[in-house]
């Protein structure tokens, strides 16, 4: 955990959790056993609030942070007084940054900035294509319509 550093505090939460949700061999885990984890990684840091390790701080923010991103959901089985779960949304994806460009790719669809691909391309033009049709085909029937032979 280190000063000024929320981004990468943020990945190294999420490197612990995936970690940890590898050692446990589930996607759900206990957030205590995150925050250990990263005490593990950085035990200087952890010590260095005394009482309230450095660790704890950052999961807890960095934590919030991944939740708001879409990377995790926190749960709580048994409300107030259980254990608070992290639980990894993206449990396929291998690397932080496949993650994060994954959900931004989806975020751009979701708000229409996205390039279309190919297929979705060629399904427009055919639908374009039938309209236009018949369109066409109403026209040249109203067209028979009046014509006197």
């Amino acid at each position: 955990m280190h000063d000024e550093d929320l981004e990468g505090d943020i990945e190294r939460c999420w490197d612990a959790l995936r970690q940890v949700c590898e050692a446990n061999g589930a996607a759900k885990v206990p957030l205590l056993d995150v925050v250990r984890r990263l005490e593990e990684l950085d035990p200087d840091a952890a010590a260095s609030l005394g009482g309230r390790t450095e660790a704890n701080v950052a999961a807890f923010i960095a934590g919030l942070f991944l939740v708001h991103r879409r990377l995790v959901d926190v749960v709580q089985d048994e409300v107030p007084t259980g254990p608070i779960y992290l639980v990894d949304l993206w449990p396929k994806m291998d690397t932080y940054l496949a993650v994060r460009s994954h959900l931004e790719r989806l975020e751009a669809e979701e708000d229409g900035r996205a390039p279309r691909g190919l297929i979705q391309r060629a399904e427009e033009a055919s639908a374009l294509e039938e309209a236009s049709a018949a369109v066409l085909n109403e026209v040249e029937a109203d067209t028979d319509s009046w014509l006197v032979e």
